[in-house]
This record gives C-alpha cells, structure tokens and sequence, in this order.
C-alpha cells in the first residue's frame, strides 16, 4: 500500500506543476495503456460530460 500512496502523491504533485493540457495529455496517454473495453467507459464518460457541458450552454439562456 506504501508505493500506491507514493504514487499518488507523486501523481498530485506532478499534476499541481504541470499546466492544464499537459495534464490531460498524459491523463490520456495513461488510458492508452488501458484495455479497449476500459477506453470505451473512458470515452462513454467523456462524451456523457461534453454533452453535458454543450446542453448546459445552450439552455443558459432559456428560462423554462
């Protein structure tokens, strides 16, 4: 359990550093490494999120 935490830590701190697209960069270079039914509830998540985001902005202005 000790390295898991090292390494956690060592990711935080690395994240703290590193600007926002760098960040994510090797966030995906990290789900390369992944199995391809593991991408796939990568992606999922991704696209429920910008769908998300996109509805958000184009009923910002609507009052229902």
């Amino acid at each position: 359990m000790g390295h898991l935490r090292q390494t956690l830590l060592g990711n935080f701190l690395l994240a703290s550093m590193l600007s926002l697209s760098d960040e994510l960069r090797l966030q995906f270079e990290a789900v390369g490494d992944m199995p391809n039914d593991e991408h796939r509830i990568v992606r999922a998540l991704l696209d429920g999120m910008i769908v998300k985001f996109q509805t958000k902005q184009l009923l910002g202005g609507l009052s229902i």
